[in-house]
């Protein structure tokens, strides 16, 4: 069984990130140090259920137009899981974002004054257009 999809054996996130294919390595090991430097704070490691598994989270406090960022190590599609307040949206109109962004929006599922939106990390687009939404949601 992959460390990733094992609950009740914690992994290392060296250990989990060593599992990612080269290519993915790099971009979740930018997006992970960008993260720290946006966000101003260090993600936990934690086990999330049977769909993200370990992944590393970076939550907020109430109020927060950003409220928790999950950085998501799978072997097969590094991902990560954005949770904006949807009053994020009525300053910043999803038109007004990355286009690399809207498919995950389209998917978004939106509850009460949350929405929770993902998208894969497999490229450099990937990973620049998710700062810049993380930049616009730290400064709203």
């Amino acid at each position: 069984m992959p460390i990733w999809t094992s609950q009740f054996d914690k992994p290392t996130i060296k250990d989990l990130i060593g599992q990612l294919d080269p290519e993915a390595r790099g971009f979740y090991k930018d997006l992970r140090r960008s993260l720290v430097e946006i966000l101003n704070k260090k993600p936990k490691l934690d086990w999330m259920g049977v769909t993200w598994h370990w992944c590393e989270i970076t939550t907020f406090d109430a109020g927060d137009m950003l409220i928790a960022v999950h950085l998501v190590p799978d072997p097969l599609n590094p991902r990560v899981g954005v949770t904006l307040s949807t009053a994020f949206f009525d300053s910043t109109p999803p038109s007004e974002l990355p286009k690399y962004l809207h498919a995950g929006l389209g998917t978004a599922t939106a509850i009460g004054h949350q929405t929770w939106c993902e998208w894969a990390i497999g490229s450099q687009e990937a990973v620049d257009a998710i700062k810049e939404l993380l930049l616009l949601a730290q400064s709203g």
